[in-house]
């Protein structure tokens, strides 16, 4: 049977923290290991509430403060690269798992490097008006330069293929553009999972579209996504060994 790490990334207390991490521990497959990289803030950590609820549950906790702030990519990068299970599920810490998302997805990994989920986006300002993550979902890998198509937060990726990558390249821009995107340059499995098994949050906090959209910064983005991906390529190659046992 597969084991299963969440990664998550925190910068200081969030209102939605508990939501999140409720809905984690609730799983019907259960998670066994939680990595939480906490990217440094000067805010009020909550390291004592998420240890106290990984202890009350019996879940194994790895926590990493850092002592400086990387982002998003580069904290996500760590979390990854300190995760032990066969399957890591990539988890913000404002959205809401339904309690099936593991159960309805871990098995997909078998054969798969990595699963899509899909699920409903929703503004906290306004529960009622909610859209599909995904309304189609059609990933080549231009397409996917181009435009990241992917939410991290519906990711789930194999343990060992995370990890290799984490520990060949740079996650920089971001986390989730770089996975797909080896991933869709070398071919690897992707299955998508059309149930609703994520609440996705947008707030005002969310980091994902508040970032400058310039055509400089596209440019910047783009050459450093070829620059990470040429990396892991030379490092990995096409290597599809890297499976789920």
């Amino acid at each position: 049977m597969n084991s299963v790490s969440v990664c998550m990334t925190v910068f200081g207390v969030s209102e939605f923290l508990q939501q999140q991490l409720e809905s984690v521990i609730s799983q019907s497959k259960p998670v066994e290991e939680l990595v939480v990289v906490e990217d440094y803030s000067g805010l009020d950590s909550p390291r004592k509430y998420i240890t106290y609820m990984c202890e009350k549950f019996g879940i194994h906790l790895n926590y990493v403060s850092l002592e400086t702030n990387v982002g998003p990519a580069e904290a996500f990068r760590i979390a990854i690269a300190a995760s032990s299970g066969d399957v890591i599920y990539l988890c913000d810490h404002d959205d809401i798992w339904e309690p099936n998302r593991v159960e309805n997805t871990i098995d997909y990994h078998t054969e798969s490097s990595l699963v899509i989920a899909n699920g409903a986006v929703f503004n906290s300002e306004c529960m009622d008006d909610q859209s599909s993550i995904y309304p189609e979902l059609n990933l080549s890998f231009l397409g996917n330069f181009l435009k990241n198509e992917v939410v991290g937060a519906t990711l789930s990726v194999d343990g060992n293929f995370a990890r290799e990558l984490s520990n060949s390249t740079f996650f920089y821009p971001m986390h989730d553009w770089v996975i797909i995107s080896f991933s869709l340059l070398t071919h690897r499995p992707i299955v998508f999972v059309d149930e609703c098994l994520i609440s996705y949050r947008r707030h005002s906090g969310t980091f994902t579209g508040v970032v400058d959209t310039s055509m400089f910064t596209k440019l910047k983005y783009r050459s450093f996504l070829l620059i990470s991906l040429l990396f892991a390529y030379v490092r990995l190659g096409r290597n599809k060994s890297l499976k789920v046992a």
